[in-house]
C-alpha cells in the first residue's frame, strides 16, 4: 500500500472503529484531502491552480418551464465571498418580504447581484430578402411603410 493509502486507512484513536468505518461522502473527502496535502503538498498545489484555470459558469434548462438552472466552479476564497453577499441581500430580501422562502430570496439575489455589475443591451437583427419585401412607398404623411396587397404581392398598404 502506497503512502497516501496508509495514512488515509491509518488507524484513528477516538474512532468507532478506528479507522473510515461508514464515513459520509463528505467526512471521507476531507480526510483524503487533507493527508494528501500532508503526503504530497506539490500535487495538492497543482489541483489548485488546475481548479483556477478551469474556472466556469455553466447554465442549462431548468427543470420547470421558463427556468435555468446555474453551477459555477470557481476559487474558493471568491466563491465565498459571492456566497456571503447573495446571503446578506437573501437575509434583506427576507425581512422586507415575508412570503419569500430563504430560497427564493437567494436566487433573486443571485440574479441581482449579477446584473447590477453588467451592462446589458440587446440587438436585433432582422434579414430580409427581396422576395420577403414589397416596394416601399409614401403613405400620405405618415412616413413611409412597407406595401403588399391582400395576396401578398406589392400594391396596397399592410393593415395590422
Amino acid at each position: 500500500m502506497g503512502e497516501f493509502e496508509t495514512a488515509l486507512y491509518a488507524v484513528r484513536p477516538g474512532a468507532r472503529d478506528g479507522g473510515l468505518g461508514d464515513a459520509a461522502a463528505g467526512a471521507l473527502r476531507a480526510r483524503a484531502e487533507r493527508v494528501a496535502a500532508r503526503v504530497d503538498p506539490e500535487s495538492v498545489a497543482a489541483r489548485v491552480e488546475r481548479g483556477r484555470v478551469e474556472r466556469e459558469v455553466r447554465v442549462q434548462p431548468g427543470p420547470y418551464p421558463g427556468t435555468t438552472s446555474w453551477s459555477a466552479l470557481a476559487p474558493a476564497g471568491r466563491s465565498a465571498q459571492a456566497w456571503a453577499a447573495v446571503c446578506d441581500l437573501a437575509a434583506d430580501y427576507c425581512q422586507a418580504d415575508a412570503a419569500l422562502t430563504v430560497a427564493q430570496a437567494r436566487a433573486d439575489a443571485f440574479l441581482d447581484l449579477i446584473l447590477a455589475q453588467a451592462q446589458v443591451s440587446t440587438t436585433v437583427v432582422v434579414s430580409l430578402t427581396d422576395e420577403t419585401i414589397a416596394p416601399v412607398r409614401s403613405c400620405g404623411g405618415r412616413g413611409r411603410v412597407w406595401c403588399r396587397d391582400a395576396g401578398g404581392r406589392g400594391g396596397g398598404p399592410v393593415v395590422g
